[in-house]
C-alpha cells in the first residue's frame, strides 16, 4: 500500500466513516511498458491529493482544529510533501523496488543528507511536544506517521531520534491507525488499536 493512502484511511476508521479499499497493483504482472509507466506516473501524481482528501475527512471533526492551530496542520502537512513524501518516501521506494526505477547511489546519498535533516526538524518539534500541533492528535500526525513510521526501509536510523520515537509509539496507539501492511478490511481492524 502506498504511504499516501494511509492518511485518508485513518480519519475514516477512527470517525466509524465508511471507506472502501481499492486494491490496485501497478507493478505485478506486467512489462515496463511505456503506456504502463504512464499510467503509474499518474496514479502518483493523483496521491498528492492525499492530503486534501484528508481535509476533506477531518472537516468537523476533533482532529482539524479551526483558527491558527488549522494553519500549523497546513504547514506540516506542507512539510510532509515536501520533505518526507518527496524525500524519505522516494528513498524507501526505490530501495524497495529497484529495478522499477533504477537509481545511481549517489541520489541515495543526496536524499540521506536532506531526509535526515527533515528527521532532525521533527525530532527537534517533537522533544517538547506530545503531538505535531496543540499537544493533541491531528491529522498532521496522521499524514506525517504515512511515510515517517516505515523511514528506516528508505535507509534512515530513526533510533538517532528519541522524539520522533516517542511520538511514533503515540500515534501509533490511536485509533484507526495502522501500520503499513495492516489490511484495514480484516476483521476488527476497523475498530481495534494496534497493541
Amino acid at each position: 500500500m502506498s504511504g499516501s493512502a494511509l492518511p485518508s484511511r485513518c480519519p475514516a476508521c477512527g470517525n466509524d466513516r465508511p471507506l472502501g479499499v481499492r486494491r490496485q497493483d501497478h507493478w505485478a504482472a506486467r512489462e515496463n511498458t511505456l503506456p504502463h509507466l504512464a499510467a503509474a506516473t499518474r496514479a502518483m501524481q493523483r496521491s498528492r491529493v492525499a492530503g486534501l482528501t484528508l481535509y476533506d475527512f477531518a472537516e468537523g471533526t476533533p482532529l482539524l482544529p479551526d483558527g491558527h492551530l488549522r494553519h500549523q496542520v497546513r504547514a506540516w502537512l506542507n512539510f510532509e510533501q515536501t520533505w518526507v513524501d518527496g524525500i524519505i518516501s522516494r528513498a524507501r521506494f526505490r530501495r524497495t523496488f529497484p529495478d522499477v526505477v533504477p537509481t545511481h547511489p549517489m541520489l541515495f546519498d543526496i536524499w540521506n543528507e536532506e531526509g535526515q535533516r527533515a528527521l532532525q526538524t521533527l525530532d527537534a518539534h517533537l522533544a517538547s511536544r506530545e503531538f505535531m500541533v496543540s499537544d493533541r492528535f491531528t491529522i498532521a500526525d496522521i499524514g506525517l506517521y504515512a511515510y515517517v513510521h516505515v523511514a528506516g526501509e528508505g535507509g534512515f536510523e530513526l533510533s538517532r531520534y528519541p522524539g520522533i520515537g516517542r511520538w511514533l509509539q503515540r500515534v501509533s496507539r490511536e485509533q484507526g491507525v495502522l501500520p503499513f501492511g495492516t489490511d484495514p478490511e480484516a476483521e476488527g481492524a476497523r475498530s481495534e488499536r494496534p497493541d
